[in-house]
This record gives structure tokens, sequence and C-alpha cells, in this order.
């Protein structure tokens, strides 16, 4: 989902059946700041007050302009877990929020996967399988000899 936050009424054309999960994921990585993830249970309208009590509390500038600003939103119907802010997507690498995914669909080797990077000391707070993704690029990211484009690192992540 995607709305536009100075217009009150520009959620309700979206509709939750009850057991989906939305979230907005900000980056305005050109101050260096960690990408801001909001995410909420229910109807999109919660969201949207979320979203606003968030700028309120941080007072973000809704009306600053950025060279680079990316906005993701997503609701997903629980496949893995149970529905939760929690188990929301986006999901990220860390708390720094290096690498955040969304993804729909499913990783049919998540456990072999989520299983090796807990071998490696990697941590899991989300019942989902997507929540590998960004955990994984972060850590072949990490061990490359020499860093590489995104989608160079894409590839890699991808042979996994």
């Amino acid at each position: 989902i995607a709305f536009d936050i100075s217009d009150p009424s520009a959620h309700r054309n979206y509709h939750f059946s009850g057991k989906e999960t939305g979230a907005k994921f900000f980056d305005d990585s050109i101050e260096c700041v960690p990408p801001l993830i909001i995410k909420q249970v229910g109807k999109v309208i919660s969201l949207r007050e979320l979203v606003h009590e968030i700028i309120d509390e941080r007072h973000l500038d809704i009306t600053e302009k950025f060279q680079s600003q990316v906005g993701i939103a997503h609701t997903r119907w629980a496949t893995h877990g149970h529905p939760s802010a929690i188990n929301s997507h986006p999901h990220s690498s860390s708390s720094d929020n290096e690498f955040v995914v969304v993804h729909n669909g499913i990783i049919t080797n998540f456990n072999l996967l989520k299983d090796f990077l807990v071998r490696h000391g990697e941590t899991f707070i989300s019942e989902t399988d997507t929540e590998v993704i960004p955990k994984l690029c972060k850590f072949i990211y990490n061990r490359l000899p020499s860093k590489v484009l995104f989608p160079k690192l894409i590839m890699e992540v991808m042979k996994k």
C-alpha cells in the first residue's frame, strides 16, 4: 500500500480481511540516518494513524524534499507466522536497517538458510520466511572481498 500521508481519506480504498498486516518504510538516507520502518496490524487506517503519531513524535517534516527518497508499503496474508507487527513486512537485516526487504512468495529453503545464519550468530525476531533475505544479504555483503553493486550482491544471495 502506498498512500499520501497528507491526505486523510487516502486509506479508504484499501481493505483488510483481518489477517493482514501492513507497514511503511521510508528511506531518507541522504541524511545518513537508518531507514524508518513503521508496522501495524489491522486496517490501513490504523497504520496511517501510527505513521502520523511517529511523524509528530519525531518532529519529521513531511514536506522536506530529498535528492533520493524511497517509500515501500506492503500488506500481506500471513503464510509463515501469525499476523503481527513483528511478522509484518518489510524485514530488515538488523536494527540499523542496512538491508530491507518486502517479499511476496514463499522461500522454500528458508529453514536451511535460517539454521545456517543462526549457526553464524544471527538472531531472528519474526516467524516469517522473508526475514532470511535481508539477513543473508548482510551476511554475504560483510564477507565479500570487495564491495559490490546491489545487483551483484543479489546474484550472490540467489546462489544460496
